[in-house]
């Protein structure tokens, strides 16, 4: 091509053609949308929020059952011996049908010593109404539970007495059916624990501390 040849014009004129924004149909062909396309979001599962039923109470933690356990046996008790009278001579008043009849042995001297001390309590606190079996009901209270030591105690009064045991007697009162349950299970758990016939030894053994202790109050 010669450089000097002139160029050529393309018709129309000079101008340029703009963009047309209008959708271009072909046929039976849905017009073709111009606006970018976006990638929809992809749907997430939600878990639904669980709540109980209106007439369903929510349940209460279980509680650890308990170990099935031996039965406690009733302790003996351990009060000064004027408190353990005192709610001998009370329990008497407040409960006069839970006493039943039971039997003590004691030797002579010791009987001798308890109706001296009823006595001088009937005066001393103007209740007439006191009996020997408030205090024997107090003293047989206060034998240990535990039977070895039952039994050691009845021994240690069968051991005092000597080679020649002093003149005893039996005689009736009454105890409260709490004291009297514990009495009558001693016989058989004296002869296991140590011998038979210790609970005559172990009833005047009680008496007797339970006396001084009296005394010495």
């Amino acid at each position: 091509m010669s450089p000097n040849k002139p160029q050529r014009q393309r018709p129309g004129g000079g101008t340029t053609l703009a963009p047309s924004n209008e959708s271009l149909h072909v046929g039976d062909v849905p017009p073709v949308s111009t606006e970018p396309f976006e990638q929809p979001p992809t749907p997430t599962e939600v878990e639904p929020e669980r709540t109980a039923p209106a007439d369903e109470a929510p349940a209460e933690p279980k509680k650890p059952a308990k170990a099935a356990g031996k039965p406690r046996k009733r302790p003996a008790s351990t009060a000064p011996a004027r408190q353990a009278w005192e709610a001998s001579v009370l329990l008497a008043r407040t409960d006069p049908r839970g006493w039943d009849p039971y039997s003590v042995r004691l030797p002579e001297e010791l009987w001798e010593r308890l109706e001296k001390r009823v006595a001088a309590d009937q005066a001393s606190y103007r209740i007439p109404k006191l009996a020997m079996s408030h205090y024997i009901n107090a003293a047989l209270d206060r034998v240990p539970a535990d039977a070895a030591e039952a039994a050691q105690m009845g021994q240690d009064q069968l051991a005092s007495q000597g080679l020649r045991p002093p003149a005893s007697r039996s005689s009736g009162t009454r105890l409260h059916r709490d004291v009297l349950k514990r009495m009558e299970l001693l016989p058989v758990q004296l002869r296991r624990a140590a011998r038979p016939g210790l609970l005559g030894h172990l009833q005047a053994a009680a008496i007797a501390v339970f006396l001084n202790e009296l005394d010495a109050e």
